[in-house]
């Protein structure tokens, strides 16, 4: 990895380990993922599930959504998205009905009034749930209704009190109507192929399911892209319901083939508990000609460049195209490449110009800002397991291009003990823990092989190529193939950069001295072992400068080479106390002849120290200025 990348690494592992800290979160701990669900034998109603990566053979509990108007008409899931480091679900829910149309209250706690035709966007508060669920349901899996279903009662078909009653925090905060989203036209509705990614807390991404053989029943003339998917942002302007910022939907007419279309944007907030706007800011149009059918997106917010936008794959059949929308310039961000899109190979670290590649789901390390790309084996003819693809992106602001690294590519191997139904392992449906390094994928099972309808978890570890079978028949799930329905979250305990003693997200002359006075100190704190030596000595100063920092001793002012200004730093402090910056390099708490010879021996390092008789030589010369100093 490049320093700049490390660096980039360090530099958003604080950030997001700042923001974990900062929350309100007390509980969960660990790894976490959230499974959106159209109905199920576990709810209900549509619903999201959530599983602990620490064991995912049984989830630990499942929040179903509110009802829309009335006890026989609940919320329609269509997508989901997640805060990686709070756990914070974002849920689009379809809301079926004539558009723009206000239901009058029914009482409900999240729904007093209700905006047909939209989609309704709901916050459920993982750590509210957890915390409940840990104290006072005995941590057994368990259904959460924030309301009475008038089918079956509550929770699970009419057994047992329901827990939000008994936690009335629940209903009011633990899951939220935060907002209602235009979707473009009234008889598109958003329910299959939309997609919601996450930018921060005051940003959301949605594509809209768009479909130009759904106007008038008229075609795309290949020339205007009208009827494309949109790509809305979606924005909190309050974070209380203020009539004073709440953002009125406006409506556009557009023309498509002839036809004249309503186009709606802006938001409905109609019992609303935030203020959320939407606004269109361009189309997918990655086809060039006819309509786009995105299959997959995913957000990045590069916190070096400042660029932030959403990863989008289109589906070709083979050679699925992948483009990064700026929302910076809402357009399409060029790559060094000369083009602004690539085209997905199958094993593009063999053959990239093959363009037989078909993606399931592409993903976004949040650390790095590298492509994950889950690469269908249903295509392959023979079909085959599927692989991830990862492309190493290094820089997002290259003179306003994108600057690819390396490919990589790992396969699952479906060969593993226990798989009740002996199919290809599905790879629709992963989700990337970016603190270890693992794609996750839920496999659902055919039944008709030997599979119960229950499907499997299955991990492949990206470092390693391993892949595990981690729990069998743990869920039963109704979910599509296009949108987002999965999630990977992560709270607390994010790994911090290596030697970063003071927590700033970079390796700096602080941490050396907060290093040096551990080892004058005699500290036995693990985490100043760098060498794994079970002591904290000058070999854990060697360690921290010639291999976290990437540089040698000697480097006083640490700018990776040891020269002049170094011996001269040095001689300033020569004879007497200093800390590494002043010439110590041994951490004795002395600058002295050791650290002279230290610094003789890598004098030129710049990558490469000189050979031994020039360091010699300069250890002579030194000792001769410093002792005619001395006198």
């Amino acid at each position: 990895m490049t320093t700049a990348r490390m660096l980039q690494t360090a530099l958003v592992t604080a950030l997001l380990t700042g923001a974990a800290q900062a929350g309100t979160i007390s509980g969960p701990q660990g790894g976490f993922i959230a499974v959106g669900d159209i109905g199920n034998a576990t709810a209900t109603r549509d619903a999201v599930t959530f599983y602990s990566t620490m064991d995912l053979s049984t989830p630990i509990f499942t929040v179903a959504l509110p009802f829309e108007t009335d006890t026989s008409n609940y919320e329609d899931f269509s997508n989901l998205t997640v805060n990686p480091t709070t756990g914070d679900v974002y849920v689009l829910a379809f809301d079926s009905g004539t558009s723009g149309n206000v239901v009058p209250s029914t009482g409900f706690a999240n729904n007093q009034n209700d905006t047909e035709g939209d989609s309704d966007l709901y916050r459920i508060n993982f750590a509210d749930f957890y915390n409940d669920w840990a104290a006072n349901q005995g941590g057994q899996y368990v259904t959460y209704y924030t309301q009475t279903d008038g089918f079956f009662g509550d929770p699970i078909f009419g057994s047992g009190p329901n827990p939000v009653l008994a936690n009335p925090t629940l209903a009011s905060s633990g899951i939220q109507k935060i907002g209602e989203v235009a979707t473009s036209r009234a008889f598109t509705p958003a329910i299959f192929n939309s997609s919601i990614a996450f930018i921060d807390e005051n940003t959301l991404v949605m594509l809209d399911n768009d479909s130009p053989t759904l106007v008038g029943g008229l075609g795309d003339d290949g020339n205007n892209f009208e009827g494309d998917h949109e790509i809305r942002v979606l924005s909190r302007v309050a974070t209380s319901n203020d009539p004073s910022q709440q953002v009125t939907a406006t409506t556009n007419t557009i023309n498509i083939n002839g036809v004249d279309v309503t186009e709606f944007e802006g938001g409905y907030e109609e019992g609303t508990t935030e203020v959320w706007s939407s606004s269109i800011v361009g189309r997918v149009q990655g086809d060039g000609t006819g309509s786009s059918e995105p299959t997959t997106m995913f957000a990045y917010n590069d916190p070096i460049s400042g660029v932030k936008g959403i990863w989008i794959v289109e589906d070709d059949g083979d050679g699925d195209q992948v483009r990064f929308f700026d929302l910076g310039t809402n357009s399409y961000r060029p790559f060094t490449t000369g083009s602004d899109s690539f085209i997905l190979d199958e094993d593009p670290t063999i053959d990239p110009l093959s363009n037989d590649g078909n993606a399931d789901r592409i993903m976004v390390n949040p650390l790095t800002g590298d492509l994950l790309i889950s690469e269908s084996g249903f295509f392959n003819s023979p079909q085959e397991e599927p692989s991830v693809i990862t492309r190493e992106v290094l820089n997002y602001d290259l003179g306003g291009e994108i600057l690819f690294g390396a490919w990589g590519i790992e396969q699952i191997d479906g060969a593993q003990p226990g798989d009740d139904d002996g199919v290809i392992t599905d790879g629709r449906y992963p989700v990337y823990d970016f603190v270890n390094d693992i794609v996750y994928f839920f496999d659902r099972d055919d039944f008709t092989n030997g599979g119960s309808f229950d499907g499997d978890w299955w991990a492949l570890d990206m470092t390693t190529g391993q892949t595990t079978l981690v729990a069998t028949d743990a869920g039963n799930f109704q979910i599509f193939n296009q949108g987002s329905y999965m999630g990977f979250f992560h709270i607390g305990g994010l790994p911090g950069l290596l030697g970063d003693f003071d927590g700033s997200g970079d390796l700096t002359i602080a941490d050396v001295d907060l290093l040096v006075a551990a080892i004058l100190g005699g500290s036995v704190d693990g985490q100043f072992d760098l060498d794994g030596l079970n002591g904290v000595d000058s070999g854990d100063l060697a360690e921290w400068v010639e291999v976290l920092f990437g540089s040698a001793l000697g480097d006083a002012n640490l700018d990776f080479e040891v020269d002049l200004i170094d011996l001269s730093l040095l001689a300033t402090n020569f004879d007497g106390p200093g800390g590494y910056g002043d010439g110590d390099f041994n951490a004795d708490g002395f600058v002295d002849l050791i650290d002279l010879s230290l610094l003789a021996t890598n004098f030129g390092f710049d990558g490469t120290p000189l050979p031994e008789p020039t360091g010699l030589a300069l250890l002579g010369l030194g000792a001769a200025l410093l002792t005619r100093r001395s006198a």
